[in-house]
């Protein structure tokens, strides 16, 4: 894995000349760490996803095959 990008917001135009993400890290589902639109614009093809499950839930279908839930720092559900 080369690109990380954790919390990922603002205009999607911010990230247009960055790499897509191959490990996306989002916290919590407010606003200013998810964003569904700037998610879309930053997750590479092959990326795997970190997230709760708040963040989990708003995903689409695709999106949570490549998600894993960190629910604590000793445990994690996929």
């Amino acid at each position: 894995m080369d690109t990380t990008y954790v919390d990922p917001v603002g205009k999607t135009s911010a990230y247009a000349e960055f790499p897509a993400a191959d490990l996306l890290l989002v916290t919590h589902e407010h606003g200013d760490h998810f964003n569904l639109e700037t998610r879309a614009a930053v997750i590479g093809d092959s990326a795997q996803i970190i997230t709760n499950p708040a963040v989990y839930g708003k995903l689409a279908d695709d999106l949570k095959n490549k998600a894993s839930l960190n629910c604590a720092p000793w445990k994690t559900l996929t």
